[in-house]
């Protein structure tokens, strides 16, 4: 029930092999860190869903695949984002797009349903595309 407050006063942390220091959100399960993310030359925050482990060799497997496999994504999935933002006459049509997040659930299966989380520059637009294996599916924008 006060799982926050305990996530304040008592955090749950642990040092993982791939991602380094973490996290633990008991209220989501979920594991949240920062990893070096290459394509982009910046570091991303990482969100994992499960259990006190850690994250699982499946997510970080996952994540070493969307490291290589990112270059070739990334047009579908700006393509995407360009027409989220048009939908929205208040967005700025000129910004950039930034990837800051990247949230895996706990199992991955075939095709798993995971998140590509932007942020624009300037900052203040963040827009959450939703991907089904490595397509996009849908768009979330929010100011």
């Amino acid at each position: 029930m006060l799982s926050w407050f305990k996530d304040l006063v008592n955090p749950i942390r642990r040092v993982d092999p791939a991602f380094g220091k973490m996290r633990y959100l008991r209220d989501g399960g979920v594991w949240e860190g920062w990893a070096d993310f290459p394509p982009i030359q910046s570091r991303v925050e990482v969100l994992f869903s499960g259990s006190l482990a850690g994250p699982t060799d499946e997510q970080r497997a996952f994540f070493r695949q969307l490291e290589r496999d990112y270059p070739a994504l990334w047009p579908r999935v700006e393509g995407e984002l360009r027409k989220a933002r048009a939908t929205d006459a208040d967005a700025p049509q000129d910004a950039r797009f930034l990837l800051k997040g990247i949230d895996l659930p706990e199992v991955l299966g075939a095709l798993p349903d995971w998140e590509l989380l932007y942020e624009t520059e300037p900052p203040s637009w963040f827009f959450a595309v939703q991907m089904k294996g490595w397509q996009p599916i849908n768009v979330s924008v929010e100011c």
